[in-house]
């Protein structure tokens, strides 16, 4: 990898050089989009962390007017409690389990309001990445 005073880095991938310029969409906001120009030719790239993700796939599955929405683990961990029980009415923001993976707690919580279906896991329990955590019926 070779920087060049004009902001553009080359790169030799298998003996072939590809002259890369990054640079960002919109710098007034926190969308992280940005512009990969890669020897002339220009890629729109957008970057999404796990959560972006989540919010994303919650918003879809409320967009078709889903009866249940059922709330995932973001990543393999030990629950380490639950905070809401089965049959409670919930609002967006509302926490619902908390997750220990690597050592760092991370507290689900919901992206919409109702009435919670079903608890599926309990504290202490070992969860798998993409395991049911919680059914939620938003109103």
């Amino acid at each position: 990898m070779v920087f060049s005073d004009k902001g553009t880095v080359s790169l030799i991938v298998d003996g072939s050089v590809y002259e890369v310029l990054i640079s960002t969409k919109n710098q007034e906001t926190k969308d992280k989009s940005f512009s990969v120009t890669v020897n002339g030719c220009v890629y729109e790239i957008k970057v999404e962390d796990q959560k972006s993700l989540i919010r994303r796939s919650l918003s879809r599955a409320r967009g078709h007017s889903a009866t249940v929405l059922v709330i995932k683990a973001p990543m393999p961990g030990k629950v380490v409690r639950v905070e809401v029980e089965q049959g409670a009415s919930i609002k967006t923001g509302t926490g619902l389990i908390v997750l220990e993976a690597m050592k760092m707690e991370n507290e689900i919580k919901s992206a919409t309001e109702g009435v919670v279906e079903r608890i599926h896991v309990g504290a202490g329990e070992a969860v798998e990445k993409g395991e049911v955590l919680v059914s939620i019926k938003p109103n």
